[in-house]
This record gives structure tokens, sequence and C-alpha cells, in this order.
């Protein structure tokens, strides 16, 4: 059922006034996405933080904005670059040198779902 949510939710964002869809607990992506030459697809994910324990750095913080790039050629995704926010929204940390490595795509996981709609709906 949450699939077909998300998919409901992916196929209909030009419909959406808001910038911003729930994924999963506490992830949302944005309405968004970019494509370059090499088929792969940019997202902006935003994660809120999950326990008052949690901390990057050391430091308190209330969400993240990560770009998300999946390669539709390869079933692949990466996180490109990391902001840190509190909870006043002023960013706190940046992580733009360098993109962690590519990763796997797993059956099934809601990245799934975003890689079937973002690489097969264009």
């Amino acid at each position: 059922m949450k699939r077909i949510l998300i998919c409901f939710l992916l196929l209909c964002n030009f419909c959406l006034a808001k910038e911003w869809i729930q994924i999963d607990n506490k992830v949302y992506l944005s309405t968004g996405y970019t494509f370059d030459q090499s088929h792969n697809v940019y997202f902006w994910m935003k994660r809120l933080r999950e326990n008052s324990k949690q901390k990057i750095e050391g430091k308190d913080f209330s969400y993240t904005k990560q770009k998300l790039v999946i390669s539709c050629d390869n079933r692949m995704a990466r996180i490109d670059t990391m902001y840190v926010y509190d909870i006043h929204n002023e960013a706190i940390g940046a992580y733009t040198d360098s993109p962690l490595p590519w990763q796997s795509i797993e059956p099934g996981s809601s990245l799934d779902i975003i890689y079937k709609y973002a690489c097969y709906m264009k």
C-alpha cells in the first residue's frame, strides 16, 4: 500500500502545491528533479532527525537535505551533497567536497520505487 501511495504522489507531483512529499517515516522528497546526459536523475531528499541522541559530528540538528543521484543505467544511487540545518532552519554544516560511493538500489525499497518512476517515466 505504501508503494502505491508513493507512486501515486510521484506521478502527480506536477499537481501538488507543496515542495516536499513524504516517502517514508521522517523522509521527504522534492517534487522537482533533473537529468544529466549520463542518464542520472538528481533529487533533493530531506531527512528529519530520528531522535534526540542523533548528532552529526557532535552537533544537534533538526534535519538534513541531501542531493540524491540515481543512475538509471546501473540501478545505483549515491548522496552527492548534504547540508545540515538546526531548528531555526540555519545551515550548520555542509558536506560538498566528495560524494558518497555508489550503492545498489535494494528491490522493493522506497528508493526502488523512485528509481522505477524516474528512470522509466521520464
